[in-house]
């Protein structure tokens, strides 16, 4: 997939969300059990980029944006990091990474709340038309949230208050 962001064309862009990493990789702690782990890949002006960051799983953000510093230690970061040098030039460096993570955190929020909807009703056992039917929502629009991610917030709400009166375990 191509993608334009600040005006630079990137190519064969893929994108990899771990929203366990936090709970299976990093220290225990609870500000750790949100800690998500992104990588994108993508081609820019013939050189191939990995490029890593920290995000919250459930608020969809990008956590750090230490990828232009000069201390920054992965060696995509650090390739990134130079390639940016033509950029800061142009004064575009901040706004190209703001624009990426951008980008990024629509997907993360777009795949992470599709998938926790999925979750919560696995764990109330029940299918997605009978949902709709006890929340009084058309299948056309829970199909929507599920295409563009975006999903009210209610939603959730009225997930675990169903999963309440039909005597169903709680989705988280």
């Amino acid at each position: 997939m191509s993608l334009e962001i600040d005006g630079l064309s990137l190519s064969n862009f893929t994108l990899r969300l771990d929203p366990t990493f936090g709970k299976l990789e990093l220290e225990a702690t609870p500000e750790n059990e949100d800690t998500g782990l992104l990588t994108a890949t993508f081609e820019l002006d013939d050189k191939q980029f990995e490029y890593q960051e920290w995000y919250s799983v459930s608020q969809a953000k990008v956590e750090v944006e230490d990828t232009l510093l000069d201390d920054n230690t992965a060696p995509s970061a650090v390739r990134l990091y130079d390639y940016s040098r033509a950029l800061r030039k142009q004064k575009r460096s901040r706004h190209f990474i703001a624009e990426l993570n951008s980008y990024i955190e629509s997907q993360i929020g777009a795949t992470d709340k599709t998938d926790r909807f999925e979750r919560a009703l696995n764990v109330m056992k029940l299918s997605q038309n009978a949902v709709c039917k006890h929340l009084g929502v058309t299948p056309q629009g829970v199909i929507k949230w599920k295409k563009s991610g975006n999903f009210p917030n209610w939603i959730w709400f009225a997930l675990r208050g169903l999963a309440i009166e039909l005597g169903r375990p709680q989705p988280q």
